[in-house]
């Protein structure tokens, strides 16, 4: 049926939305952790008792680590068609490898502003697909309730033509029950026997 056939795309692309949704959340959670934990680095980076030896393998440390969950962000828009992988993360890496050449307060401000603006896209992007599974369950709804109705419509068209059966049936059984059968609604009634002459 096509209304079966139509809630089950329906029913694909709600899910798929959904399934986007779920990865873009738990892609934007990963690096804002990473984020935080980059913030706290270059700010010990700048204490004078910080050591020369180990806070700057942290800090390379952390800009690497960032780099898995933005790079997973921009493949996700990327297959929604938001924005291009190749330029968008070769413009990231780029800015990501020069800010671990040099601690410098310029390229990682930089590397954060370029992830901002990837976030923000992922942040545009849920807030669309929550809109479109709005709009998908809307009409899952309304096909819903009319597939409802149409059963409805069969069921009530089913026991009436069931009904109708059976009192033909009946009908049919109390005609034969009657003396003479059938025939004897069609007039076959003896002639009276002849009156002999006086």
């Amino acid at each position: 049926m096509a209304l079966n056939r139509e809630l089950r795309q329906l029913g694909d692309q709600k899910a798929a939305a959904t399934r986007e949704i779920e990865q873009l959340q738990a892609t934007t959670s990963e690096y804002f952790l990473s984020s935080q934990q980059g913030d706290l680095v270059y700010a010990l980076s700048l204490q004078a008792s910080a050591r020369p030896d180990i806070v700057p393998l942290l800090y390379k440390g952390n800009l690497l680590d960032r780099a898995t969950p933005v790079r997973n962000v921009i493949g996700a828009l990327a297959m929604s068609k938001v924005l291009d992988y190749k330029s968008t993360y070769g413009q990231y890496e780029k800015l990501n490898d020069a800010a671990r050449e040099e601690l410098s307060f310029d390229r990682f401000m930089a590397v954060k502003v370029f992830e901002r603006d990837v976030m923000q896209g992922a942040t545009q992007r849920v807030a669309a697909l929550y809109d479109i599974v709005a709009t998908l369950q809307q009409r899952i709804e309304a096909a819903e309730r009319k597939l409802a109705s149409r059963q409805r419509v069969a069921l009530a068209l089913s026991v009436l033509g069931a009904t109708l059966l059976l009192y033909a049936n009946l009908v049919v059984a109390k005609s034969a029950e009657q003396p003479g059968g059938v025939g004897a609604a069609h007039g076959n009634v003896h002639a009276p026997d002849r009156v002999p002459p006086a």
